[in-house]
């Protein structure tokens, strides 16, 4: 059915319909069939306000029409269908939509329901009328995008300079829903100097291409982040990388369903000294115990803290019988 034809004929023998176009279309027209939904008509000037330069197939332009019909078709819609309506009698409602180069408008639609034998909604017929803010809106408008931009700029410059690192994270998932990857949305400059990657090279990039093999790292990081973006837990917690060669105190959270914010800190030297002074501990020790040297350890008062095996042997005590003596209670 050629629904132009249509309300072509509509308008020539029905007088209100012709009066409805006269007063209100302004920016706009469209006509839409609610018993075969797909069907639909919008007139070349409604197009240049959606932001397409003249009348365009709908088989073009699927996405625009679907975003058509969810913001401004589909609530009349369910109003119409509900019940009967009176023909003759439009609606007005203001709409916000943002055409195909991303310019927000603020349009009123006025909806007139197209009637059966019975009184039931068949067709709607809509027309637009952009709203265009008065001078002093304009103003105020002006100023608030302004003073957002600034905001906006601060945080950005913060974000890019703080000493903490941080990436966000997408999950990936296979078809049966498990997580099998991650996409790398955003970083800082903290996270190029924490993990040695580049920004340029990782942004926009799966995870385990820009770390061929992290998928076998005993860190788990795709299987901990995806946990975080699915189930919304936060975590925090110190993870060692052995691809990377680095260590992190990690604070993992949800930033959106099925994303993850991590923000990590390079405590690669702690955990090194933390290391060296466990490996020099247990020499120490070693060397202690297997001394053939009496060796004793005592406290500020000069008690006995602890004794090595050939002390013990020399006194005739047990460590724990030495323990709180004194060389004074042994001599």
């Amino acid at each position: 059915m050629n629904l132009k034809k249509e309300l072509y004929e509509l308008v020539r023998k029905d007088e209100c319909v012709f009066d409805f176009i006269q007063e209100y279309a302004l920016d706009g027209l469209w006509y839409w069939d609610l018993e075969k939904r797909e069907n639909i008509w919008i007139n070349k000037k409604m197009w240049e306000v959606l932001g397409f330069g003249g009348e365009v197939d709908s088989k073009n332009t699927s996405s625009t029409i679907d975003l058509l019909k969810r913001n401004v078709l589909e609530p009349f819609a369910r109003s119409y269908t509900a019940g009967k309506s009176e023909q003759g009698k439009p609606v007005k409602q203001i709409i916000n939509y943002t055409n195909k180069d991303g310019t927000a408008l603020s349009m009123v639609s006025f909806v007139l329901p197209i009637c059966n034998k019975t009184g039931e909604s068949v067709r709607l017929l809509g027309a637009q009328r952009i709203i265009i803010p008065e001078p002093e809106d304009q103003v105020r408008i002006s100023e608030a995008k302004e003073k957002a931009e600034k905001i906006e700029a601060r945080y950005r410059t913060l974000f890019e300079n703080m000493n903490t690192g941080f990436v966000l994270f997408e999950v990936v998932q296979n078809e049966q829903g498990k997580p099998v990857d991650l996409l790398i949305l955003a970083a800082n400059k903290s996270f190029e100097k924490t993990t040695g990657l580049n920004l340029r090279d990782a942004i926009g990039k799966r995870l385990t291409d820009v770390l061929p093999g992290i998928e076998k790292d005993e860190a788990d990081w795709i299987g901990t982040y995806s946990n975080v973006a699915i189930s919304g837990k936060s975590h925090q917690f110190e993870q060692g990388s052995e691809l990377l060669g680095y260590f992190y105190s990690i604070s993992a959270f949800q930033a959106e369903p099925n994303q993850c914010a991590v923000t990590f800190l390079d405590i690669t030297e702690r955990k090194l000294g933390e290391k060296k002074f466990r490996e020099s501990e247990l020499r120490f020790r070693k060397l202690f115990e297997d001394s053939p040297n009496g060796m004793v350890m005592v406290k500020k008062d000069l008690k006995f803290f602890k004794a090595n095996p050939a002390f013990c042997k020399m006194t005739g005590f047990s460590g724990k019988e030495l323990q709180d003596l004194t060389f004074a209670d042994i001599t």
